[in-house]
């Protein structure tokens, strides 16, 4: 619960600081209806995700689930004029290509590298909202461009990736047993799902090329 405060304050700023013309930050609005609404349909739907792991098996309930919320994700991107959608020139069909595979093909490697290694709950999260945070600042730039922005916004979107991840977890943590330490555990999870995610993205843009937006 303490490692909400930072995300509770983060969100304050968030909020303190919107853009001109516009009566609410659309990233507070994205925070809200994803980071507090999807995460409490998440853990309401918890059990409902054991289900599928029984009937499915883990690897197509944890994917499965990634993919349905990469797409929810975007959407509320979308309704909320947030993140790729800010600029009012994507459309959600292109858009969703373009945003929401990367997000996808993180889940798929961070499936690999937790049924690879294991990890305790409380590190599995911190890990996977830090390689979040590491593929929207160091992969998209913002880092080079805004570093003070950049450091700043750690806590919202590492959380914002954690909520994209906590269904799938819940869904497989049955399965999930903390290995033999391992000198690749911590690279492993932050670099072969930013890898995935870095594939996403130059794919949908390539996808998306002479699409109208």
């Amino acid at each position: 619960m303490l490692l909400l405060i930072p995300v509770a304050i983060d969100m304050a700023w968030v909020y303190a600081n919107r853009p001109p013309g516009h009566a609410f930050n659309p990233f507070f609005l994205y925070l809200v209806f994803f980071g507090i609404g999807v995460f409490g349909l998440s853990l309401f739907l918890a059990p409902a995700a054991h289900s599928l792991r029984r009937r499915f098996g883990p690897a197509a309930a944890f994917i499965g689930l990634g993919f349905a919320l990469s797409i929810t994700e975007e959407v509320i991107a979308y309704l909320t004029r947030s993140g790729l959608f800010e600029d009012g020139k994507h459309a959600l069909g292109p858009g969703l290509v373009q945003a929401a595979l990367p997000l996808f093909l993180w889940t798929i490697g961070i499936y690999i590298i937790l049924r690879r290694f294991g990890y305790s709950r409380t590190e599995f999260f911190l890990l996977a909202g830090l390689g979040g945070w590491m593929c929207e600042v160091v992969l998209n730039g913002l880092l080079f461009v805004a570093p003070t922005l950049a450091i700043l916004a750690l806590p919202v979107i590492a959380y914002s990736y954690f909520v994209l991840i906590y269904l799938p977890y819940r869904a497989v943590e049955a399965d999930v047993r903390p290995r033999a330490r391992s000198f690749w555990r911590v690279p492993g999870i932050l670099v072969i799902p930013a890898a995935l995610w870095l594939v996403g993205g130059v794919s949908g843009h390539y996808l998306t090329l002479g699409v109208a937006k």
